[in-house]
């Protein structure tokens, strides 16, 4: 499944409603999604497993994300999150996400669990090793 190609996404994304106003909808170009949202399939992996290897940070929300849309390059904030250790898990507020996009994107691991929250139907869990913690 290609997400982004060449720093572009591989299909538009937004509601059924943007493929309407754009005209998509009588050419025959469909969303591969549910309710013309983009859909994400399932990966090999089960959620477990992402979560078992040494220290981990689970990002659990964001606030306040700064993207350039240039390079990719990001900036977001943590509002909660835990440090998962040893089969203990510490809870923390604040600090921020540092990474790309791009490189994100070309790097992630995704579970085979799957879950549908309000326009999401995709993966229950994402790893991506590729990403810095500040403060």
């Amino acid at each position: 499944m290609t997400i982004a190609k060449d720093g572009n996404y591989s299909e538009l994304i937004g509601s059924r409603r943007y493929y309407e106003y754009l005209g998509l909808l009588n050419k025959g170009i469909q969303s591969a999604g549910p309710l013309g949202n983009t859909f994400i399939h399932a990966g090999k992996v089960p959620q477990a497993d992402l979560m078992s290897s040494g220290k981990i940070v689970v990002v659990k929300m964001f606030s306040s994300w700064t993207t350039n849309p240039a390079n990719g390059d990001f900036a977001c904030e943590i509002r909660l999150g835990e440090i998962k250790e040893n089969g203990k898990a510490t809870p923390f507020k604040g600090g921020m996400l540092i990474g790309n996009y791009f490189k994100m994107l070309a790097e992630v691991t995704l579970s085979k669990e799957t879950l549908q929250v309000n326009n999401y139907y995709g993966p229950a869990a994402a790893r991506f090793d590729n990403l810095e913690i500040a403060g």
